[in-house]
């Protein structure tokens, strides 16, 4: 995995944006590769969780370089919105949006029946801060959408990559997200 990091509040803070590498067959060099999903399931491990943690404690390196090193100069914003219905489609699980299928009566006297749920994810980063946000919109009868405020450019970037956020003081990850390139879906997954 390459990383680039663009450290935020007097460096207590950083965007982390780690991609995938592969090793060229034919230079044997190291290179980015464009399968990010190999990249996230090593990161879902134990081993590959101990060793992100190592990494963002500054106890281990990795061959650091800037894949985009215009971030440090410019602002850059994506935005996606994720129909969850499509979501549990794609999982195989589309009845829980069923009415005569899901049974959700715990949150009500009645059972609810789902109309539709929406995930949208935003992240603005700039050369002084990042900003960002995801919120799951669950609803009864018709459907409904997030406007965005600005249009975002979600296919400015070459290479697919996961970022996130981590705050070093408290020792935690803020946010992550996943710019993917090569999925038939849109670019852009933040949560």
């Amino acid at each position: 995995m390459f990383l680039t990091e663009l450290p935020y509040m007097h460096k207590n803070q950083s965007l982390y944006l780690l991609f995938p590498a592969a090793k060229s067959i034919e230079t044997c060099a190291w290179e980015v590769d464009e399968n990010i999903s190999g990249l996230v399931e090593r990161l879902t491990t134990n081993a590959g969780i101990d060793k992100l943690r190592k990494v963002l404690e500054s106890q281990v390196s990795l061959p650091e370089c800037a894949i985009y090193p215009e971030f440090l100069e410019m602002e850059h914003e994506l935005e996606h919105e994720l129909p969850i219905d499509e979501l549990l489609e794609d999982l195989g699980i589309r009845e829980l949006l069923e009415p005569d299928k899901a049974i959700l009566s715990n949150f009500t006297h009645e059972n609810l029946h789902l109309g539709g749920a929406m995930h949208r994810a935003y992240i603005k980063m700039t050369p002084e801060k990042v900003i960002s946000g995801a919120v799951n919109m669950f609803f009864t009868k018709n459907e409904a959408t997030f406007k965005s405020f600005e249009k975002t450019n979600n296919s400015q970037y070459e290479y697919s990559f996961v970022l996130l956020i981590y705050d070093r003081d408290r020792r935690d990850i803020l946010f992550t997200g996943i710019i993917n390139k090569n999925h038939q879906l849109p670019d852009c997954k933040c949560s």
